[in-house]
């Protein structure tokens, strides 16, 4: 039966907030009265009366920063009412949670209430704190699994909760929680964590304005990034902790495939300030991965989608991400993109940008107005336009391994881009022998329009890209020093090397020689006695995931494994048919499979 509330009792103050589970314990209270009992003289009304007066006489944003110990006291009182409906009470829960949202919405649309937020000390700042991110949450909930529609949970119907969530609600409700903590200079209780084991206090990476350190959370190797003081100063720590604050509150919203999971903030381990802890990415960055893999080794277009659907993700959210580049761009265990770094991410308005008096950033990823503002009628912010122009930038580093305008001062870059200069597109050879393809060339030239209202979105990039993964493959230009042989092969292998580390199969794979290829013995008999071995050095055992088995001991081997032909000069993979990976590219190979008869008939027609 659904929850219905009953009338209120004319001796009781009435509370903005809970109102529907003070009802039901009212209810349940007369319930479990004897008809001609006084109610007055009972414990339990006694209680709830002394519950509901603390609410009594005050203004709407006081009732939300007591609305969680209000809500503890009536379950305290309604723990001793026998013959609970439970059922009820979380119909008469959800209802509450409507009612404070709408309470919320009225805080957001008056400047007098939002002041008095703003103005909140210590325990009442750290509680309206909490039940903002607590709605946050709640719509982040919604969204991802709800798919833009109020579902259930458990057999109650939560659609009201939801009926006044919008994005512009919730990005309100964001502001204002980063403006609250900012001021107060801290951070709800619900989003710092505790159990990080720091390994050492040694950085394991370093920037410009933060370093890096490795520790242990649950188990898990997680990264704890924490802000770096120029100088000991308390200006500075002050400025640091709203970056902080800043970065955490906005990355805490987040929650994508392509997007560095943010675990929470541990204000332990380098107290008085604060680290941010997420996920270790022992791939490292985007370039060092690339680095590591070889040129040939990876599909560049792929990790290129990835980004982009990421950043549409952010765009999606209102969010500005604000530094992207190479560098901020990391790669997880399952070798896909995760975008890090928002400590000049914001807030966007739904027709404005992210105004901000922080121009810092990386010069050779920032669009031209964000260099002139003054040129194009602007003040300095960040748009979703400056992100798409970063992302032809981002496009053009991946495939260059280099930054834009690699080897210009920021004078000649200026200069560049005062003069509508763009870098112009990368030879093969530039690309470490790839073809960057002319749809991604349009692309990038497209995101590098000089008028920010010229730039695609990143929606409009994302399906671009889709188009360009669907009918382009990432491959290497292969140039043969020997002159080619057309020869057909009873088999024949796909021109693709060994899949990077470490692959994970359920066979030993063997790297032989081509004349190995047509024997049925192995060539090192060494291979056989030792399956358990690393198949490159046969010294160490094979890397294990729980119950998974790779064919590597490390990284560095499995480097080893995906290498080119060994023929000199040819730079052509090594052919690879699912069992056995070979010495030679396929050229080669059928050349051997010709040659080699000619030249044994040969010899043994000199003797």
């Amino acid at each position: 039966m659904s929850f219905v509330a009953s009338p209120w009792p004319s001796d009781l103050p009435e509370p903005r907030v809970y109102k529907y589970l003070s009802s039901l314990l009212i209810r349940a209270i007369q319930k479990a009265s004897p008809p001609d009992h006084d109610l007055s003289s009972s414990r339990q009304w006694s209680d709830l009366r002394d519950c509901l007066g603390q609410m009594s006489n005050i203004g709407v944003v006081q009732s939300l920063v007591r609305c969680s110990k209000f809500r503890d006291s009536l379950y305290h009182v309604l723990k001793g009412v026998e013959r609970r409906d439970e059922t009820q009470e979380r119909e008469a829960i959800a209802k509450d949670q409507a009612d404070i949202v709408s309470l919320l919405g009225k805080v957001i649309d008056s400047e007098e209430h939002k002041a008095e937020v703003v103005s909140l000390e210590d325990d009442e700042a750290d509680s309206f704190m909490i039940l903002a991110q607590t709605v946050l949450d709640d719509w982040g909930w919604w969204r991802r699994i709800g798919n833009g529609r109020p579902q259930a949970r458990g057999d109650v119907d939560t659609s009201d909760h939801f009926f006044n969530f919008t994005e512009k609600f919730c990005r309100d409700v964001h502001k204002l929680l980063i403006s609250l903590s900012l001021r107060c200079q801290k951070l709800p209780s619900s989003i710092c964590i505790d159990g990080v084991k720091l390994w050492s206090k040694v950085s394991i990476l370093g920037g410009s304005f933060a370093d890096v350190y490795q520790g242990e959370l649950g188990g898990v190797v997680v990264a704890l990034k924490r802000p770096r003081a120029l100088q000991d100063k308390e200006s500075d720590q002050l400025i640091i902790c709203k970056k902080v604050f800043q970065e955490a509150l906005i990355w805490k919203s987040l929650e994508h495939r392509y997007v560095l999971p943010f675990l929470g903030i541990d204000a332990i381990s380098f107290a008085p300030l604060s680290c941010i802890v997420s996920p270790w990415m022992r791939h490292g960055d985007i370039l060092t991965f690339l680095k590591r893999s070889g040129p040939v080794q990876v599909d560049i277009d792929q990790l290129l989608l990835e980004i982009t659907e990421g950043l549409n993700y952010l765009h999606q959210s209102k969010m500005i991400h604000g530094d992207l580049r190479g560098n901020n761009i990391l790669i997880d265990d399952t070798r896909h993109v995760r975008l890090a770094d928002f400590g000049l991410a914001s807030i966007a308005d739904v027709t404005k940008g992210a105004r901000s008096t922080n121009n810092a950033g990386s010069p050779q990823w920032m669009a031209p107005e964000l260099h002139f503002p003054d040129r194009f009628n602007l003040s300095f912010e960040r748009t979703f336009a400056s992100d798409v122009y970063a992302l032809g930038c981002v496009y053009l580093e991946i495939y260059t391994r280099h930054p834009p305008f690699m080897g210009c001062s920021d004078a000649q870059l200026a200069l560049k881009l005062h003069r509508k200069q763009r870098p112009s597109r990368p030879s093969s050879a530039q690309c470490l022998e790839r073809t960057l393809p002319d749809d991604l060339w349009s692309l990038i030239e497209h995101c590098w329009s000089e008028l920010p209202e010229d730039r695609p979105s990143a929606a409009t990039a994302l399906r671009d890209m889709e188009d360009i993964c669907r009918g382009t493959v990432t491959t290497a230009k292969i140039t043969c020093p020997l002159p080619e042989t057309e020869v057909v092969l009873p088999t024949s292998p796909p021109t693709r090397p060994v899949s990077t580390l470490p692959t994970t199969v359920n066979f030993t794979e063997q790297r032989r020689s081509p004349r190995a290829a047509f024997s049925s013995v192995s060539p090192d008999p060494t291979e056989a006695s030792l399956p358990n071995s690393c198949v490159v050095c046969y010294n160490q055992p094979k890397h294990s995931d729980g119950n998974i088995q790779h064919d590597f001991c490390s990284d560095a081997c499995a480097l080893k494994w995906n290498q080119t032909c060994r023929i000199r000069g040819c730079e052509e993979p090594v052919i690879f048919d699912g069992i056995q990976a070979f010495e030679v590219c396929i050229t080669h190979h059928a050349m051997w499979v010709v040659q080699f008869p000619r030249a044994l008939f040969a010899l043994i027609m000199l003797f």
